[in-house]
């Protein structure tokens, strides 16, 4: 949700403001990823569903 603003100096700039998924990530090809630390692993079966219950109630 971009917003475009004008600072106190005139000069303008904007102000993108990205609202929290409320579902699970995934790619295009439907594989999911999960970050640790520096690095993406890969979620498979029953993961990808104690991921999707925990969800709702853990932020990612």
């Amino acid at each position: 949700m971009p917003n475009i603003l004008t600072a106190a100096n005139g000069g303008q700039y904007i102000d993108l403001s990205i609202p929290r998924a409320t579902a699970v990530a995934s790619i295009t090809d439907g594989r999911y990823f999960l970050r640790v630390a520096d690095q993406s692993k890969p979620v498979t079966g029953d993961e990808v569903m104690r991921l999707a219950t925990e969800r709702s109630a853990l932020p990612w």
